[in-house]
């Protein structure tokens, strides 16, 4: 990436403000979402996340995306825990519960019935 486009993906990240993203929410989500400052500011952080990595590697940033993804996630935090967020470290028994929240059992994996007997 050139000093310049550089330059521009700084000033654009420096843009980023709660103000832009409630407006994005406004504009992408139903009416029915309540837009707190506690959403605005996790996808807000989502989004930050998300261009400082796309300028790392020089790809194009998924705006819009982002910011619905900071939504779900900021409801999925709440619905089941901080731990579940994006934003979270993750703790030492997080694989368990997550084992425990998709227990899927995949058929195709086992052995025929005769086999078993």
């Amino acid at each position: 990436m050139s000093t310049s486009q550089l330059s521009n993906a700084q000033k654009a990240l420096d843009r980023l403000n709660a103000d832009y993203v409630r407006k994005r929410i406004d504009t992408l989500i139903s009416a029915k979402e309540k837009v707190t400052s506690e959403l605005i500011e996790h996808a807000l952080e989502i989004l930050r996340r998300h261009v400082r990595a796309c300028i790392q590697y020089d790809i194009e940033p998924q705006i819009d995306r982002t910011i619905i993804e900071g939504v779900e996630d900021f409801h999925l935090a709440k619905e089941r825990g901080e731990e579940w967020s994006v934003l979270a470290a993750l703790p030492e028994d997080f694989a368990g519960k997550l084992a425990d929240a998709w227990q899927t059992r995949y058929t195709q994996y086992d052995p025929p019935k005769a086999d078993r007997a």
